[in-house]
């Protein structure tokens, strides 16, 4: 390999002069002359957010139009969920309703979801029903019956062959 020196990092600048110098000084001049655009108004980041949300959902109906997707934010603004139902309407969730004694998953009002053995009992002096609750598994009892009215529970879906059955 010939131990040549090579030129090639600045082989398209011509040699620096104090006469180019002095040429080039008035347009950096006017380049520093011209006024900046004024700064955009400060954008509040929950506009921004829903913003960009709305954007995103827009793009996801753009790609798969068999569903419409929607912004859900929750109530304290901690996360921003896209949804994508179908058009149709036809993965909307319907509550499941009583059906029987065996084993269900409800939904209790502190938002607990557990899979419980439900039994309807009648009243017996006044008309309307009530539930008892138990945690069963393998035909035995695992909890204390509890006594439920259909205010501090909702039937999610009914649970098939759920511990070993009652």
């Amino acid at each position: 390999m010939p131990n040549t020196p090579i030129q090639a990092t600045a082989e398209g600048m011509p040699a620096p002069s104090r006469r180019r110098f002095l040429q080039m000084l008035p347009a950096a001049a006017a380049i520093a002359a011209v006024p900046s655009p004024a700064p955009a108004a400060p954008i509040e980041p929950m506009e921004a957010a829903r913003y960009h949300a709305d954007q995103l959902a827009a793009a996801m109906n753009a790609i798969n139009p068999q569903r419409m997707f929607r912004v859900a934010f929750d109530t304290e603004n901690t996360f921003v969920l896209i949804c994508g139902d179908r058009r149709d309407g036809s993965d909307r969730v319907t509550p499941a309703a009583y059906d029987g004694p065996n084993f269900y998953e409800i939904e209790l009002t502190d938002g607990k979801r557990p899979i419980w053995w439900l039994e309807r009992v009648e009243y017996r002096t006044t008309p309307g029903h009530y539930y008892v609750a138990e945690q069963r598994w393998n035909g035995r009892l695992e909890s204390k019956p509890r006594r439920l009215t259909e205010k501090q529970f909702r039937i999610l879906r009914k649970v098939e062959d759920f511990a070993g059955r009652a």
